[in-house]
């Protein structure tokens, strides 16, 4: 088998030069490589909880609404206009 040889690179996480395996590495190794896909998805969790921060909040909680219904038909209806209500939805 024929090995192309590549030009080097630097690490994008510890910025060590290195010889790739294939042009698209971008890591020097498999630990580099796991430190930065945390690192870049804590920062996207990080980004998403704070752009949709205010809807999050809404929707996490209790809305009083459980697995079985309530014996009271009035009252499971109350249950669900109040959760209506929480999340801001229109109820027909």
């Amino acid at each position: 088998m024929i090995q192309k040889k590549y030009s080097q690179k630097k690490c994008r996480w510890c910025n060590n030069t290195f010889i790739p395996k294939a042009p698209h590495q971008l890591y020097c190794d498999t630990e580099c490589s796991r430190n930065a896909k945390r690192k870049y998805g804590n920062d996207r969790v990080r980004k998403y909880r704070r752009k949709y921060k205010h809807i999050l909040t809404q929707e996490i909680g209790t809305g009083n609404l459980y697995g079985h219904r309530h014996p009271n038909l009035e009252v499971e209806y109350k249950k669900i206009v109040a959760e209506f209500r929480r999340l801001h939805l229109q109820h027909k």
